[in-house]
């Protein structure tokens, strides 16, 4: 018997573009386009903010004197805005995120976002790679296809 997983799986992505999504960037509740990406994210004992990703990804933390102001526990999942400042990579992994507090996310989400979905989100509206890019990348170019062919054919 064979076993399936509810989650991200290595064996599936999941790619959108206009084309084949009507909404293609997170949108609010009337269908617009925030003017900044929301991210959930869930806040760990020692004041981390992760992933739902196991394991988690860490976008930033939390000063302890702001999460006992606030209120806030551990496991709580809270909503931030991407800042002007963005996210930053080196060597393909995030450096630095530059997030804005919004509040407590609504009650009925039970995850915080995926590291593949923030970052996804984030490309979408940064640089986005479209459909026809793709089957360009794997289609042979007009030069390939009137090359002749420089194999020989020996019986």
């Amino acid at each position: 018997h064979a076993h399936y997983q509810t989650g991200n799986t290595p064996l599936a992505l999941v790619w959108k573009d206009e084309k084949c999504s009507q909404y293609v960037i997170d949108t609010d509740s009337k269908g617009q386009v925030l003017s900044q990406q929301q991210v959930v994210l869930e806040l760990q004992e020692d004041g981390k903010l992760s992933t739902s990703d196991d394991p988690p990804v860490i976008f930033g933390c939390l000063d302890g004197e702001f999460i006992q102001k606030s209120g806030l526990q551990s496991g709580s999942l809270l909503k931030f805005a991407i800042g002007n400042g963005g996210l930053s990579f080196v060597d393909g992994k995030l450096e630095k995120s530059d997030l804005n507090y919004l509040g407590k996310s609504n009650r009925a989400r039970m995850f915080a976002d995926s590291y593949s979905k923030v970052i996804f989100q984030y490309m979408v509206r940064h640089t986005p790679l479209k459909f026809d890019d793709l089957l360009a990348s794997v289609s042979p170019s007009d030069d390939e296809e009137n090359k002749p062919c420089d194999v020989e054919m020996v019986d």
